[in-house]
């Protein structure tokens, strides 16, 4: 169980295997991932969790920085867009 500790994604790694369908696990995940500058992972995490939980957010927010990143324009405005839609339904 140590060992999991010495890395962050591993436990959360660890996370998502043990609950795959749960989108918090995949966003704590590609959290960790972009932390470690594995910013592709990241997207692959953001990305199943946005499909579990399309109403979150915070993660196409996260989605929108990482496409923006790597100078994909198209994804960035594609979740900087659904980002605004899903925190104007908050406000309003």
């Amino acid at each position: 169980r140590n060992s999991l500790w010495a890395d962050g994604a591993a436990i959360y790694e660890d996370t998502v295997k043990k609950s795959p369908n749960k989108a918090d696990a995949h966003y704590l995940l590609g959290n960790a991932y972009s932390d470690a500058g594995r910013v592709n992972d990241a997207l692959l995490a953001w990305e199943k969790a946005a499909e579990l939980n399309p109403y979150d957010a915070f993660v196409h927010y996260k989605l929108y920085e990482a496409y923006y990143s790597i100078g994909d324009e198209e994804g960035a405005a594609r979740h900087y867009i659904i980002f605004r839609s899903l925190m104007k339904r908050r406000q309003g």
